[in-house]
């Protein structure tokens, strides 16, 4: 496996570039063009180039990358294999109620439209969560992040448990799958150790080794 491990620094992205994909910027959408979510195609042309053919690849976020790639995942259609958020902040829920950066709402009918929900909830996305994920450090606990739930874990499973009953109610597919770590909090190091990421990344479970 080739490990790409491109850097969003604090300097040039801030939340609403970084977090949120550059689509607003003070409440006014912003071309496709300068969106964030751009940086992705010619990075994987990068490596197609030098590794001399095509790749399947897999698109995988911790934490602030976890929101990013939720938020990729809803607006800018990709060919990853499966796209994982590691206990995600926040997110973006499949409704237009919420307004973006929470939910589609605000959104011009192009991007929030029943098709581009369905879309989302056709998306490879798995939600990898530790159950433990419960304090409030760096979690953003404003009025409209707080409506998803209290801590990590429950902005998580509300967010599946809410395009489940979407997809339930519409007939349409859900690929979306939630893999929990128990009770690992929000460090990643323990994530990617957890014998659950395998699970969550390439849909296998790990093989016990013998001590």
């Amino acid at each position: 496996m080739l490990l790409v491990v491109p850097e969003f620094d604090r300097v040039r992205f801030d939340v609403e570039a970084y977090q949120e994909g550059g689509v607003m910027r003070k409440g006014k959408l912003q071309p496709k063009a300068q969106w964030t979510f751009n940086y992705l195609a010619p990075l994987l042309a990068q490596v197609f180039e030098r590794e001399g053919r095509d790749l399947p690849y897999y698109l995988v976020g911790h934490s602030a990358g976890a929101q990013f790639l939720g938020r990729m995942a809803a607006l800018y259609p990709n060919e990853a294999k499966r796209m994982v958020l590691v206990n995600p902040g926040s997110l973006i829920f499949p409704d237009r109620d919420q307004a973006y950066p929470y939910g589609f709402g605000g959104l011009p009918d192009e991007l929030a439209s029943d098709t581009a929900l369905r879309r989302y909830l056709a998306a490879p996305l798995t939600l990898y969560l530790g159950t433990g994920d419960v304090g409030l450090k760096d979690l953003s606990t404003g009025k409209r992040a707080m409506r998803q739930g209290p801590t990590r874990i429950e902005r998580g499973r509300n967010c599946h448990e809410e395009a489940r009953q979407l997809a339930e109610t519409k007939a349409w597919a859900l690929s979306w799958k939630r893999v929990e770590a128990e009770g690992l909090d929000h460090g990643s190091r323990p994530m990617w150790e957890h014998a659950n990421c395998r699970l969550a990344i390439l849909g296998e479970v790990a093989e016990e080794t013998s001590k």
